[in-house]
This record gives structure tokens, sequence and C-alpha cells, in this order.
């Protein structure tokens, strides 16, 4: 019986401890419109190397299964500037992206028919 309590006790707290092991979120814009689809990128910190990445959903949540403690965020979408945020396993953040206002000016598209004989 003890050893069947033990086993109980150990997986719940493994259980916890995985809880634990994410960061979380939501994207929204300046007028608090969910960001669907943009990319959340997770980089180690201090190299900067790639850890993990998603997709904010519809509703412009997120959740990274994380392994490192501490990290780099890197959150972009079309249409807004690019957002970086430290973040740390546990962590639940509530992103707002900025608008990217810059636009051309004028875009020509030209085609060449090749001539019929």
């Amino acid at each position: 019986m003890n050893n069947r309590l033990l086993f109980l006790f150990l997986f719940l707290f493994a259980a916890t401890v995985a809880a634990g092991q994410t960061v979380a979120g939501k994207v929204t814009d300046r007028q608090g419109n969910p960001v669907e689809f943009a990319n959340i990128v997770l980089f180690s910190l201090p190299d900067s190397a790639f850890v993990t990445g998603a997709v904010s959903g519809a509703d412009g949540n997120f959740r990274l299964s994380v392994q490192e403690h501490k990290g780099l965020l890197k959150v972009s979408s079309v249409g807004y500037a690019t957002l970086y945020r430290e973040c740390k396993a546990g962590d639940t953040l509530d992103l707002i992206l900025e608008a990217d206002t810059r636009l051309l000016d004028e875009v020509v598209v030209k085609a060449i028919c090749p001539r019929r004989a």
C-alpha cells in the first residue's frame, strides 16, 4: 500500500512540475482584437538559439512547452511591428502588437507577352 501511495504522490508531483513548464498568453492589437496566426518564437538566453515556436489561434491564444527557464520571445505578424519580450517558464503573457503603418506608395506590374507567329 505504501508503494502505491508513494507512486501516486510522485505522479502528481511530476504532473505539477510539467504543467509549470509552459509559456502561454494572448496576442492582441491596440484595440483589443485577437491577432490570429501570429508567429511566436522562443529563443534561449544568452545565445539566442531557437528553442520552440507556435502560431496563435483564432482567439489570439498560444502555448509553448519549454525546457528552458528563461528566454526571449519574438512575436510577429503581417501588418504589425515585431515584438520582443523576455519570459520564463510558467509565465502567462498579454502581448499587444502595434500596427506597422509603413505602406508602399505604388506597385506596378508589367508582363511581356510572347509574339504569336
